[in-house]
């Protein structure tokens, strides 16, 4: 018989493995056992992908809602993992949830993230199930934890453009899962459906021009502030050039980036979805107007302009001369935010637009008093909070990413655009 020591002792091992293992000291049954019948009043949840790998800190979920009802529903979830023919709990390290109530309209769908390293002990290779309540009923997706290029550094399965060799071609990025025209068209609204829902995704297309030339777009959904921004980068031979903006809108027959929710001389055409078959860029075009309009019934955001390294943004709202500030700090982490506005004894009658002048600095262009042509342009210090000082000039002088912008002519990452004309790989596209 054992003596209480080393009953103690073989616990504490016990103990241990099973944290390894990812599931319960003890291996706890689960709460909620057998879930498959769950499901059929019309309310499903879905993960993003079947399996990630060990180090992933974020997993995408979908709730979709037709049971002829609101489905409301809080913060909390449970991890679960199979063991054989049972489910078997694996505990939080922490337990705090926010007192927030979340509803679903019935006919409605919304994506959300959690976090599976919040559990204690490591993710180990398996099949788990992320339980949640809606409207007091326990609901279950599964995913699994292996081989996987969905990781904490490729959350959508894309190796950083960065990292391509300039010798990188069409065949690679074949087999990297990268679209091209003509090929898996279904992820190009695929994507678009996840920007609807609300949720991260990925897009990496390719184009091979007729001089041979290879290059890669790339876009990529991103959170922030609780504001949903899109990070648009092209690669070359190596080269890599990235913008942020803040929304997709439609700008004739294809789509844009804008930094606003209409199009406007700084929109950027997406000019290669041209090459997409008729019914993909239709079904695009049908989403984007959509998604603009449900996201004008939830947020009084007219405008979003975010700073190069993407750690800052400024926001426009319905007021004539207020805007929003937030703040990512680098080093830390830590977000914060305020509220400002240009004041009203200085000639100014409402922001037009906004550039970032540095990493701390913003321009605010505004009409003025004065009305006409004339524009005023206001220096605001983010890390202040205060005006630094404001001119006021007939001329439309910007800085874009480090280039200069006067009258509406720009040359922006070796595209020419003038008055809303864009040279792009040589085409002239003229929006209709």
């Amino acid at each position: 018989m054992l003596s209480r020591r080393c009953a103690a002792a073989v616990f504490a091992v016990v103990s241990a493995i099973c944290l390894l293992l990812g599931v319960a000291s003890g291996g706890l049954p689960s709460a909620y056992g057998d879930l498959s019948a769950v499901g059929t009043d019309g309310i499903v949840m879905e993960i993003q992908y079947p399996v990630y790998s060990r180090d992933v800190e974020q997993i995408w979920y979908v709730i979709r809602n037709s049971s002829g009802t609101q489905a409301e529903f809080g913060q909390e979830w449970c991890l679960e993992r199979r063991m054989g023919d049972t489910w078997v709990q694996c505990p939080l390290r922490d337990s705090g949830w926010e007192s927030i109530l979340y509803g679903i309209a019935d006919g409605g769908a919304h994506a959300y993230s959690f976090n599976p390293q919040r559990i204690q002990g490591v993710l180990s290779d398996g099949v788990y199930r992320m339980v949640k309540e809606i409207n007091g009923t326990p609901y279950a997706a599964e995913f699994s934890i292996g081989t996987s290029p969905i990781t904490r550094d490729t959350p959508n399965g894309y190796a950083p453009l960065s990292s391509l060799p300039a010798d990188y071609t069409a065949e690679d990025a074949a087999a990297d899962g990268v679209v091209f025209a003509g090929g898996d068209e279904d992820r190009v609204t695929d994507f678009f459906s996840s920007m609807m829902l609300g949720m991260r995704d990925q897009l990496r297309v390719g184009v091979t021009g007729a001089d041979g030339s290879f290059v890669l777009h790339d876009l990529q959904m991103e959170t922030l502030f609780g504001s949903l921004r899109i990070r648009y980068s092209v690669w070359q031979a190596g080269e890599t050039t990235e913008t942020l903006f803040s929304h997709f809108v439609p700008a004739g027959v294809i789509p844009a980036l804008s930094d606003t929710v209409t199009v406007t001389e700084s929109t950027v055409p997406l000019a290669f979805f041209s090459l997409f078959d008729d019914e993909t860029e239709n079904a695009v075009l049908e989403m984007i107007p959509e998604y603009l309009s449900v996201r004008g019934t939830w947020s009084s955001v007219t405008a979003v302009f975010w700073s190069a390294d993407g750690n800052r943004n400024l926001s426009l709202y319905d007021e004539p001369l207020s805007f929003g500030i937030n703040i990512r700090e680098a080093e830390t982490g830590g977000e914060r935010g305020y509220s400002a506005a240009v004041p009203d004894d200085i000639g100014m009658t409402e922001i037009r637009s906004a550039v970032w002048q540095d990493s701390t600095t913003v321009m605010l262009i505004c009409d003025t008093e004065s009305g006409g042509d004339m524009l005023g342009y206001v220096f605001f210090d983010t890390e202040t909070g205060e005006v630094g000082s404001y001119t006021f000039s007939a001329h439309r002088y910007t800085q874009v990413d480090g280039y200069t912008q006067v009258d509406g002519y720009t040359q922006v990452d070796g595209y020419t655009q003038v008055d809303g004309y864009t040279q792009v790989d040589g085409e002239i596209f003229i929006p209709e």
